[in-house]
């Protein structure tokens, strides 16, 4: 399709070409400046300029088809089918990427989850490791903080806030008092947390209560600081 948006541009009525500048201009800019702060973030921007190029050539295949003989018609319908080839290729190839292999919960997860709505008031705060929570996914609950990655993309200051999350999981002497600054409800200590180099669990079975416990994960109480 590539080859095809510049010619269908040419196709376009002039008010739809003018119209079309500023997609082409953000193709541009896009492949020269990068906007995030993760170079991969920075396709978004294309997105827009997608869909009005597949709509530049989807016009000018329709106009061929209505103005041309019947062997330009074929030509028109096999470059139709060819420009289908490589998202035809990313769904033959999709099943087999690793990528594709990530759990984002599991039916141990879905079970905690059951339990927190049934025991946690719908405003607590949870303190989970900063990455992709199964909680946030699963009920939308507020923890202290997420994927660490994407805060800088929206200008969020986010070292300070990792570096205390570090020194709760480690048990260090001011841990309480974090607590309360980040107003913290409940402490999930479960896959992903035991991951974490900082973890030093033995503080929080020795000091606060369960609230929530399976073979996975556990949740202590932290209200009583």
């Amino acid at each position: 399709m590539s080859l095809l948006i510049p010619v269908s541009y040419v196709w376009l009525p002039r008010k739809v070409q003018v119209f079309g500048v500023p997609f082409m201009f953000l193709f541009v800019v896009s492949n020269l400046f990068v906007f995030q702060d993760q170079p991969w973030d920075n396709r978004k921007f294309l997105i827009y300029w997608y869909f009005f190029s597949a709509g530049t050539v989807a016009h000018f295949l329709l106009q061929i088809l209505k103005t041309k003989p019947v062997i330009t018609s074929i030509l028109v319908i096999g470059l139709f089918y060819t420009s289908l080839i490589s998202g035809v290729l990313d769904v033959i190839r999709l099943p087999y990427n690793p990528n594709q292999l990530y759990q984002l919960f599991s039916v141990k997860h879905l079970d905690v989850a059951q339990k927190i709505r049934r025991r946690t008031d719908s405003e607590s705060v949870f303190l989970t490791t900063p990455a992709n929570s199964w909680l946030g996914m699963v009920l939308g609950r507020q923890v202290v903080m997420g994927f660490d990655l994407w805060l800088p993309n929206y200008s969020l200051p986010s070292e300070e806030r990792r570096s205390d999350i570090e020194t709760i999981y480690r048990g260090e002497k001011n841990t309480d008092a974090l607590l309360r600054t980040y107003n913290v409800s409940y402490v999930i200590i479960g896959p992903q947390e035991r991951a974490y180099p900082a973890l030093n669990e033995e503080y929080f079975k020795t000091r606060y209560p369960i609230l929530i416990e399976n073979d996975e994960t556990t949740i202590y109480d932290v209200r009583s600081l």
